[in-house]
């Protein structure tokens, strides 16, 4: 007979498993694919549009990344979204030039020195300008509100777009009756021909599906009588009433990364981004688990009853979830036999500081991307490098080399589009009419240059009859 092996004796007795808690926040991607591969595979071409015509593709040009996705970095980063949102209001949310600003004197922040710069603006309530009042009564909002979307649009994804609509029943170059802003992962640009005649087809709008092409500004009455003659171009049914096609200006950030679509400047720092938000996701993790370090519970000498080893468990659990960290537990047990052993399985992480080092410094990655002053952004720089007069000359370099050549793109291409009185729809705009504010001619840079080198408070300084627009003391 054979021999009989008993079972042996079971060692665990009861056992909690506490599983660690995880809440997402940000967008799941495919593993062991980077955000920038993610960025960088730009939505295909659908093979209708493939066909090559002597080296050129003709059909709508695929954009060079995920505009959408990079959208969504806003709400991602902070030191990104406070680089786009300065961009945008230094561009153009100082609003238009008027006679006013005219009259002051010409500020050359380049070759004059702080104290040598005459006062800026101080008025608070400008009055509108030639623009304002020509263009605020086709807008819903204003004009103001239109152009912020647009320029926010330019400096995220490189690109942004207006929506002009005329009213075009016997004229199809007749009056505009509205601006409007288009979302720019929408607007694609759609070669048809080797003439490089273009318009622009719009997708999915507001979630209506399909796709709509409208003219380039000015372009509408010929892209009318080609789509009417080639049908390839696009189909006569949505070109056969003038009305319903609309006029496209595109503002498009140069660069010599694509010949169709403008290009962001700031993209290098998107591996960046994406190490603050795991960062972000590591602390935000460790707070939701305890914000302890995991441990193993032993209890030995006796089996626990099952309503007691519940009583334990939930006990243990309430110290996970937010507020609910180094809370403190008390048992009762009335065996002498149990011990309990408590065994911390990780200990206090010395990393902490490092993961700090390492966001600061990340931070400063990000602005050195959008060419943005770290002052600006919220970053305080230590050292000389923190000095008092740090923020006006950094806002001077900031609009020579930064905002200027943004603003005189808009200017251009407002004053050849809106600004041309033979396209316009008789607006009565020029092209001087969309000059741009600076940032130079509404903060008083010389005055800011001088109160933070100042040894004595504003108050008593003006208590003295002091002129602060003359410079320090010598």
């Amino acid at each position: 007979m054979s021999k009989v092996v008993p079972a042996p004796e079971s060692v665990v007795q009861a056992a909690a498993l506490l599983v660690r808690e995880h809440m997402p926040l940000y967008e799941r991607r495919k593993s062991g694919d980077s955000m920038l591969n993610s960025l960088m595979k730009a939505d295909v071409v659908p093979k209708k549009y493939r066909a090559s015509r002597q080296g050129v593709m003709l059909g709508r040009k695929a954009h060079p990344y995920d505009m959408r996705q990079v959208m969504s970095f806003q709400t991602s980063n902070e030191h990104h979204s406070t680089c786009i949102k300065t961009k945008t209001a230094a561009t153009v949310g100082l609003g238009f030039r008027d006679e006013e600003d005219d009259k002051q004197p010409k500020i050359d922040p380049v070759t004059m020195m702080p104290e040598q710069l005459p006062s800026a603006l101080t008025r608070l309530n400008k009055k509108p300008s030639k623009a304002d009042l020509v263009l605020d009564p086709l807008c819903e909002h204003s004009f103001q509100d239109v152009i912020n979307d647009v320029a926010e649009d330019y400096h995220q994804v490189g690109n942004g777009y207006l929506e002009i609509v005329r009213k075009g029943n016997k004229k199809i170059n007749g009056p505009i009756t509205g601006i409007h802003h288009l979302s720019a992962p929408d607007v694609y640009v759609f070669l048809e021909d080797l003439q490089y005649n273009m318009h622009f087809e719009v997708v999915g709008c507001e979630g209506l599906g399909g796709s709509r092409h409208f003219a380039a500004f000015g372009d509408k009455e010929d892209f009318i009588a080609r789509s009417r003659a080639n049908s390839s171009v696009v189909s006569y049914r949505a070109s056969r009433k003038p009305d319903q096609i609309s006029e496209v200006i595109h503002f498009r950030k140069p660069s010599s990364m694509h010949r169709w679509y403008g290009f962001d400047d700031w993209l290098s720092c998107v591996p960046t981004i994406e190490l603050c938000q795991m960062f972000t996701q590591h602390t935000f993790d460790f707070f939701l688990n305890r914000g302890v370090p995991e441990f193993m519970l032993f209890i030995l000498g006796a089996k626990l009853e099952k309503d007691d080893w519940k009583k334990v468990e939930d006990a243990i659990r309430a110290n996970i979830g937010l507020g609910n960290s180094h809370k403190s537990m008390a048992l009762n047990l009335t065996n002498p036999n149990i011990k309990i052993q408590l065994e911390k399985l990780a200990m206090d992480s010395k990393g902490d500081k490092d993961v700090g080092d390492l966001t600061d410094a990340a931070a400063v990655r990000i602005v050195t991307a959008h060419r943005v002053p770290p002052l600006l952004a919220g970053i305080m720089v230590p050292g000389k490098l923190g000095a008092s007069n740090e923020l006006p000359n950094a806002l001077m370099a900031f609009q020579a080399l930064v905002i200027s050549g943004d603003q005189r793109i808009f200017t251009q291409k407002l004053g050849n589009t809106l600004g041309n009185e033979a396209i316009n729809g008789g607006l009565g705009l020029t092209r001087d009419d969309f000059i741009f504010r600076e940032i130079t001619e509404v903060i008083d840079v010389g005055t800011m240059d001088t109160t933070s080198r100042m040894r004595e408070s504003i108050p008593a300084a003006k208590a003295k009859g002091r002129d602060l627009s003359t410079g320090v003391k010598d």
